[in-house]
């Protein structure tokens, strides 16, 4: 791990990438096509299910609703 020393994250801490361990993984894909796919379709599904514009969109409305009703109720 390493801080982030400057711009929006800054304080904030993110995984250094091992170059070692990438090389790894992509010849695991590279021996493993099929489940490389399995685990890509998976993935997709899990972004199209919790981060398309209209599900973003609806979380953020409601978050908005949430903090206008608390300050209603102060």
């Amino acid at each position: 791990m390493s801080e982030v020393k400057e711009g929006p994250f800054e304080g904030h801490q993110w995984a250094e990438p091992s170059v070692d361990k990438l090389r790894v993984l992509m010849r695991h894909v590279m021996s493993n096509p099929y489940e490389a796919k399995v685990k890509g379709n998976r993935g997709r599904d899990d972004m199209v299910q919790k981060f398309t514009p209209e599900v973003v969109t609806e979380f953020v409305a409601n978050q908005i609703e949430i903090i206008f009703d608390e300050q209603r109720r102060t």
